[in-house]
C-alpha cells in the first residue's frame, strides 16, 4: 500500500521540485496541480511527469479561492482512482517530508490528523469573515477589479447590517486548515457523500471556503472521533525571510526535530537549501 500527496504548486518550481524528489515513488503517488497563472511552464512540467507525478493544470487560483478547494478536490479525485493508495496528505508546493516512509506509516494508523476548531470558537475576525457574503467569489483571479467589487460588496452588507446566518446543510460549522492528512476511506467518503454537492454551491460565496470544507464535513461525520486535532505540519506563524509564515531556513531543525511533522512548510529554493538538505539526509530521498 502506498500514500499519495496532492500538491497544489503556484510558484518556486525548484522548491516544487525538491519535494517531489523527495517523496519515495516506491512508497508514494505524486498528484499535482498546477496553478493555471503560474510561471511554471510547459517543459518543467514535461519534467515533473517524466518523473511520474500525474500533473494537471486546470484551476486559476486566487490566495483563499474557491477554485483552491476545487483544485484539490481533483487531486483527490485522481489520487484515488486506484486501490493501493491507503493515505491522501495535502500539501502546498512549498512543503517538505520531515519524517521518514516508516513513520508515516506509524503515525498514520487510520487517524485524521487535521486542525480543527468549531466556528462559534474562532475570533470575532474569523466569524465575522464567514457571515459576509462573498459576492463576486468567480473575479477573484481578477485581482484589481474583485478587490474594487469585493470592497464595495462588503461595505453595503455592513451598512445594510446583512449577515449570513446559515451555511449549507450542517448546524455545528468547524474551520482549519487544508493541509491535512487523511485516510483514503475518508476521502472517499467526503468525495461520495450526498451532502458533497449543496455543500460546494453553499460554500462558492463564502470567503476561504477552503478552510471550512473537510472539517465540517468530516466533524459531522462518523468519522469524527478519529479526527486529531492536528495535522503534524511544522509551520512558524512569524514574518521571517520575508514571510508570514515564515519561510523556513536551517535554523528551523531543532525545533522541527523536536515537534516530530511529518511536513514542514513553507520552503524557498533559496532560502531554505540547507533545511531541505539536511532533512533529505535524515529520512532518505526518492531521488
Amino acid at each position: 500500500m502506498q500514500h499519495a500527496v496532492a500538491i497544489t504548486a503556484y510558484t518556486d518550481f525548484d522548491a516544487l521540485w525538491n519535494l517531489v524528489t523527495a517523496l519515495d515513488p516506491r512508497c508514494y503517488r505524486t498528484f499535482v496541480h498546477v496553478d493555471a497563472k503560474s510561471s511554471i511552464g510547459g517543459e518543467q512540467i514535461a519534467k515533473l511527469t517524466a518523473h511520474g507525478c500525474r500533473v494537471v493544470r486546470k484551476h486559476a487560483v486566487p490566495w483563499g479561492g474557491y477554485a483552491h478547494l476545487l483544485a484539490v478536490l481533483d487531486l483527490l479525485e485522481m489520487a484515488l482512482e486506484r486501490d493501493d493508495v491507503e493515505y491522501v496528505h495535502v500539501v502546498s508546493g512549498q512543503d517538505y517530508p520531515a519524517a521518514s516512509f516508516d513513520e508515516m506509516k506509524r503515525a498514520c494508523d487510520g487517524r485524521i490528523y487535521m486542525t480543527v476548531t468549531p466556528l462559534e470558537n474562532a475570533s470575532e475576525q474569523v466569524r465575522t469573515r464567514y457571515e459576509t457574503y462573498n459576492v463576486f467569489w468567480f473575479l477573484q483571479a481578477h485581482g484589481w477589479l474583485y478587490g474594487r467589487l469585493d470592497a464595495m460588496s462588503s461595505y453595503l452588507q455592513r451598512v445594510l447590517r446583512i449577515r449570513r446566518r446559515g451555511l449549507g446543510v450542517h448546524r455545528e460549522l468547524y474551520k482549519g486548515m487544508i493541509w491535512a492528512s487523511l485516510p483514503a476511506e475518508v476521502c472517499r467518503f467526503v468525495l461520495g457523500c450526498p451532502e458533497k454537492a449543496r455543500w460546494l454551491r453553499a460554500l462558492r460565496t463564502t470567503y476561504v471556503p477552503e478552510e471550512l470544507f473537510f472539517q465540517t464535513l468530516i466533524m459531522n461525520s462518523r468519522y469524527r472521533d478519529s479526527v486529531v486535532r492536528t495535522n503534524l505540519r511544522y509551520t512558524d506563524w512569524s514574518f521571517r525571510n520575508g514571510s508570514c509564515p515564515a519561510v523556513l531556513d536551517v535554523s528551523d531543525l531543532e525545533p522541527i526535530v523536536r515537534s516530530r511533522p511529518l511536513f514542514v512548510r513553507k520552503m524557498d529554493s533559496r532560502i531554505s537549501t540547507e533545511l531541505m538538505r539536511t532533512l533529505r539526509a535524515r529520512i532518505g530521498s526518492g531521488a
